[in-house]
């Protein structure tokens, strides 16, 4: 008896089953019938007509099907296999199943399941997934919209048959409809997937979700009387669709569309697919692919908008929307990204058909691209290169900023404003505060033109107001005029007790907080503190080695100490001197007369730093550092190198501002917030005051948003090169949902684009004195005084 012998892992390596929807794998899987005890792989056979028999029985297209293809032992009966009974008996391992030559996979090629002798794919009694009950009420509704459009077809050809005013060429193109659609497959007396996409008269295929009920044709009541009398003598067209060979070949792309994980379709007509979508029902997941350790999130949002090729648009455009006879003109006219198709079509009917709705005299679509590309901190021009480069239209840049400041400004200023005041009515019940600020400057250098400084409340993080200045505006430094000008409109304008003000190392905020705020405690920023102190030991260690091995570790007794200090200045000072006894290897000082004699010796100035121990007199640390296998080398006192770390630790005016860190408040969020910021406001940009506020407030929306708990999704760590540290560090960060604030103004401002209702921007309150036109004071010369004043270098040379 001839046999076919099974598949060897060498020829197809770990390969799948090719019955559609059967998930077993070779090498992994296992049997899924009771009392089997072996899966074996089968490749397709060789003899053409038994090749043909198997194609017809796997559940996929005849041209899809290859000879590398394999098909499990699940799909064969016990008598399919030769030797069955031994099999039975004496089955091991490495024992050889062989099929019959006229074995053929047991599967049904209407229905696309196993035997009932078989657990079929999907059963309860089986562990492979089969088709869910959507997808199959999915294709059978695909299946009868194709035989309604094809009935629909028929109709109107009957209709035309009488009415001497159809062109030609419709008769001709219904004719060959017919005939494509009467025509069989010899093999199987059912119709091809091709005849089944010709019918649409496009490339698209004919799935419900693409035949829409407006876009059906729609015929008079004449025409209607008219086909009765013909429609007996027509001949009857059945037409046989195979579920399978459709649900795989819908797409007209070489990939299918199954195989595509962003693929989402909608089915139906376009009437209820849009009521889907304006009920929140039409929406698709998506999983993001990350990293490993991050988390997985899963997004769900509505979709509204779909962008679509123009080519694929004209094929879409064949009839007229309300006869449904042939156009016999049609052109797309643009206004922005909203496309206008005019038609016309045999019949005399003349319509234009828009890509998105209207309010007034401004399209949605326009309206949104300019709203949501602020909102996400884009701008124009990346947009605009963006569009140029996929070959799409876009607005125009005058029309984006009219967008921008007639409507979606004035809806975040309100919303700012609202939540200041609520933010501003909890801090007068509240008591003593303590808030920290900061300046950002428009651009690096000096040539910055605008100084933004903002205030954070250092309990909550949140954002509790901000200014804007200008050059020319005030006189002297900006950030030291915005910063006072801040403190009086939070102090003495909305009455806020403050108690604590902290701020980085700025001489002239300092001189100004003990003149015009002496009631206020001014505290230092730690994180600058420590990035001062590492800037000091690092220029240090170019001229002394052995202090670029205690640069970490000072920094780090540094943070240490103003973290344990509790507030204590004289415990602050005493802990962080003691680095200077612990890098000379002694760890208990109280009673050494000789150390603090030499120390004594090697101070500079009137303070006498380090002082005589009070509150510490040893390390905190539990175990001794010996200096036995350490690769870190202990200072001498006699050394120039630990001379040098003692005239920077001891500084007076490094120690006077040590001590004003002993509240331990650093400004890391507001430094956050500043990096926020930058996302909406490049510094590589130029903005004018009115787009610098409001997006400085959408920012601060953002930020106060951010520290809601329900706007984080989850959090990560990750290896981060530090560059402060030279080394790899551990950094954590958090996922924030910013969709939801951004929404909601979305949905403010098109409410006021329906209504007409038009806010008028007054940012008084964030300027309080008149912008200059130049911030260098000079006005501009004309244009022939500069070109009279323009010299080459030949007449300079001739002058010379």
């Amino acid at each position: 008896m001839d046999v076919i012998k099974d598949s060897k892992l060498s020829a197809i390596n770990m390969g799948y089953c090719a019955v559609q929807w059967c998930k077993n794998e070779n090498g992994k899987s296992k049997s899924k019938i009771d009392g089997r005890k072996f899966l074996r792989f089968f490749p397709m056979p060789k003899d053409p007509k038994l090749a043909k028999s198997w194609k017809l029985r796997i559940g996929r297209r005849p041209e899809d099907v290859t000879t590398k293809m394999l098909v499990c032992s699940d799909h064969f009966k016990d008598e399919d296999f030769a030797n069955h009974m031994k099999i039975k008996l004496f089955y091991h391992d490495k024992m050889h199943i062989k099929l019959n030559s006229t074995a053929i996979p047991n599967t049904d090629s209407e229905t696309l399941e196993l035997s009932k002798h078989f657990p079929s794919v999907g059963d309860a009694n089986s562990d492979s997934p089969g088709p869910s009950k959507r997808s199959r009420k999915r294709v059978r509704r695909d299946l009868a919209s194709v035989k309604e459009f094809i009935q629909e077809q028929e109709i109107i050809l009957e209709a035309r048959l009488e009415n001497p005013h159809v062109d030609a060429d419709i008769d001709r193109s219904t004719d060959d409809l017919l005939s494509t659609a009467t025509s069989f497959s010899e093999d199987d007396n059912s119709l091809s997937v091709s005849t089944q996409t010709d019918l649409c008269l496009c490339s698209c295929t004919c799935s419900a979700d693409r035949i829409s009920q407006s876009s059906r044709p729609k015929l008079a009541s004449s025409q209607t009387d008219a086909v009765a009398q013909y429609r007996t003598a027509l001949p009857t067209v059945e037409i046989e669709c195979q579920d399978y060979d459709f649900e795989t070949s819908s797409s007209t792309s070489s990939q299918s569309e199954s195989e595509d994980p962003d693929y989402q379709p909608f089915h139906g007509d376009s009437e209820q697919c849009w009521e889907e979508l304006e009920q929140g029902k039409g929406r698709r997941t998506t999983k993001m692919k990350q990293p490993r350790g991050r988390p997985v999130v899963k997004k769900t949002y509505p979709i509204s908008w779909a962008i679509i090729s123009l080519q694929q648009l004209y094929l879409l455009f064949q009839f007229c929307l309300d006869c449904g006879s042939r156009l016999t003109s049609r052109a797309a006219r643009f206004s922005g990204a909203t496309i206008f198709m005019d038609y016309i079509c045999c019949f005399g009917h003349k319509r234009t058909w828009c890509s998105s709705p209207s309010y007034h005299r401004y399209t949605h679509i326009n309206s949104l691209l300019s709203f949501s590309t602020t909102l996400c901190g884009i701008r124009f021009s990346s947009m605009k290169h963006l569009m140029q480069l996929c070959e799409m239209p876009f607005i125009s840049k005058t029309v984006f900023n009219g967008h921008r400041k007639k409507w979606l400004f004035p809806v975040i200023y309100k919303m700012y404003n609202d939540e200041k005041l609520s933010i501003m009515s909890k801090l007068k019940f509240a008591g003593k505060l303590s808030i920290s600020g900061d300046a950002q400057y428009d651009s690096p250098g000096f040539s910055a033109k605008m100084c933004t400084y903002t205030i954070m409340n250092s309990e909550t993080n949140e954002i509790i107001d901000f200014i804007v200045i200008q050059k020319g505006q005030y006189e002297g430094e900006l950030e030291k005029q915005a910063c006072q000008l801040l403190l009086e409109i939070l102090i003495r304008e909305h009455e806020l007790d403050v108690e604590i003000f902290v701020t980085d190392r700025h001489t002239g905020i300092g001189a100004m907080m003990r003149e015009n705020f002496p009631a206020v405690y001014h505290a230092f920023d730690v994180w600058h503190m420590a990035k001062s102190l590492q800037k000091k030991l690092t220029a240090c260690a170019k001229k002394h080695q052995k202090v670029g091995s205690w640069t970490q570790m000072l920094v780090r007794h540094f943070w240490w100490s103003c973290r344990e200090c509790k507030g204590n200045v004289d415990l602050l000072i005493e802990m962080f001197h003691s680095c200077l006894f612990h890098i000379l290897d002694i760890h208990n000082w109280g009673r050494r007369q000789k150390i603090h004699s030499q120390f004594g010796e090697l101070r500079v100035g009137s303070r006498p730093y380090p002082t005589r121990p009070v509150l510490m007199k040893q390390c905190y640390h539990t175990q001794h550092c010996h200096r036995e296998g350490r690769e870190i080398p202990w200072f001498n006192v006699e050394d120039e190198d630990f001379k040098a770390v003692f005239k920077i630790i001891t500084g007076t005016k490094f120690t006077n501002d040590v001590k004003k860190c002993s509240k331990f408040i650093h400004t890391g969020k507001l430094e956050s917030f500043h990096s926020l910021k930058l996302s909406y406001l490049p510094k590589s940009t130029g903005f004018t005051m009115a787009t610098t506020v409001i997006l400085t407030m959408l920012a601060a929306i953002q930020n106060n948003t951010y520290l809601k708990s329900k706007s984080k999704l989850g959090s990560y760590s990750i290896r981060q090169w530090s560059r402060a540290n030279k080394e790899y560090l551990i950094k954590e960060r958090t996922v924030y949902d910013d969709t939801t604030f951004k929404k909601e103004i979305l949905q403010n401002t098109f409410l006021n684009l329906s209504r007409k209702e038009v806010y008028h921007l007054n940012i008084s309150p964030y300027v309080r004195k008149p912008i200059p036109k130049t911030f260098h004071g000079k006005s501009a010369p004309s244009r022939e005084e500069l070109q009279a004043k323009k010299q080459s270098r030949l007449t300079q040379s001739q002058k010379t």
